[in-house]
Parts: structure tokens; sequence; C-alpha cells
């Protein structure tokens, strides 16, 4: 809906008024594609643990999660990903977790940049803790309001 309404907007400008073929467009830019990629370089991070709940998770049972939902950046960033228990993953869905996960991540991406072979990505070449706190809190002003928390977090 959200690109359709994009659409609609564009097609004001686009002088072909083809809202079709901008549709078309617009909706393979936003495609989700596999996270997988990203699993083997954030496990390490977490020794086996869940980023929300701390609770010590197997391989197949794991979840790359998008900290700042996908359908509001929708792009995959090493920096806004996290390993998640399938539990957390699946109740989390598409809220944002509580301000008090933000500084983790940050601190994590923070140890990400300090891996030389990290820091060339190019993702993570576009990161700074600045811009991650400005988008978590300029999601917040555009209506992702159910802050999400897990029901346990094992310490």
């Amino acid at each position: 809906m959200t690109n359709y309404h994009l659409a609609l907007f564009l097609e004001r400008f686009n002088e072909k008024g083809d809202t079709t073929n901008l549709l078309l467009k617009v909706e393979n830019v936003s495609k989700r594609s596999s996270l997988d990629q990203f699993y083997e370089i954030l496990s390490s991070f977490y020794n086996g643990k869940c980023f929300y709940c701390g609770s010590v998770i197997k391989k197949n049972n794991a979840h790359v999660d998008h900290f700042i939902p996908w359908s509001f950046v929708q792009t995959d960033q090493l920096w806004n990903l996290v390993i998640a228990c399938s539990t957390c993953n699946l109740s989390k869905s598409d809220k944002l977790a509580k301000e008090l996960f933000l500084n983790t991540v940050i601190d994590r991406n923070e140890k990400l940049l300090s891996i030389q072979e990290l820091r060339k990505r190019e993702d993570m070449q576009v990161y700074n803790s600045k811009k991650l706190k400005d988008l978590y809190h300029y999601s917040v002003e555009n209506g992702f309001t159910e802050f999400w928390v897990p029901k346990k977090i094992i310490i």
C-alpha cells in the first residue's frame, strides 16, 4: 500500500504517466532478500545467544532480525541486523525494540567497525551512531510507536 501511494505521488512528476511501470520499479527495489549472508558475521558477536533475551540458541533456531523494522528501512545493512531466537524475532515482528536496546546495537557496531575487513564493507562505510539514533527516533515520529521487549530476559 505504501508503494502504491508513493507511485501515485511520483506519477504527478512522471511525464510518461505510467503508474504500472513505476509500481514495478518500486516493488523491485523493496523486495526482501535472504539474510543468510549476515548470519556468520553476526553469530560471532553473540556467542550463540539471542541479542534481545540472551537465551542460548542453536543455528537452526536463530534468525537474523532487522533492529529497526525492515518495513521502515527496507534495506539489509549489517549495522541494523542482529541475531535473535525465533521466539523474540516472531513476537517482535514489525515492532520497534525498546530504546534500551539501541545503545547495545551502537556498541556492537563500534566493535564491528574495529575489524578492518568489516569496516571496508559498503554498508558499514555509510554507518554512524548518530545516523542510527536519528533513524530510530525518526521511525518513532513516523508511526512505529508500539515498542517491543522480550517476555523474559536471561542475564
